[in-house]
């Protein structure tokens, strides 16, 4: 008799995007609003106006989340970091980058973390020096976060 394999409840999935571009100012870690209307999934359960730049845990469990931000360089950065922050302390996963001047850069980081009701998470973005950046601006950054099951 074959065994049943159980699907995980991933009855938690958010994302989250910007359909605008988004100043940042130069070396000040920047937590990125998301736009209201771009929740996916069950995304608006996750994400709420009041706090635009939070993707919050409804359920106890197991999340994995990621987030990606293109950028146009005008110039070459040396200290560019996006990291995933968890309730507005700590960093779940960071990456640094080198910004390479004339092109888009897709800055990318995923992490998992185990999350109760209310907590929360946030992208943030550090860059340096800021007038690297095209205008100074990011454009079309994307957050994703999905309940695994039970932690």
């Amino acid at each position: 008799m074959p065994q049943s394999r159980r699907r995980p409840a991933t009855d938690g999935i958010a994302s989250a995007s910007r359909t605008t571009s988004l100043a940042i100012a130069n070396a000040v870690e920047t937590a990125i609003p998301w736009t209201a209307g771009t929740a996916l999934g069950n995304g608006d359960a996750y994400w709420d106006s009041a706090n635009p730049t939070r993707l919050v845990a409804r359920r106890k469990g197991l999340y994995s989340m990621m987030a990606n931000v293109p950028v146009n360089a005008a110039a070459s950065a040396t200290d560019t970091r996006l990291y995933i922050r968890f309730i507005g302390g700590g960093a779940i996963a960071t990456s640094f980058f080198t910004l390479i001047a004339s092109t888009t850069n897709g800055l990318h980081v995923s992490g998992f973390q185990k999350m109760s009701p209310g907590e929360y998470i946030e992208t943030m973005l550090f860059v340096t020096p800021a007038t690297s950046l095209s205008g100074g601006f990011i454009i079309n950054p994307y957050m994703a976060m999905v309940r695994l099951g039970d932690a």
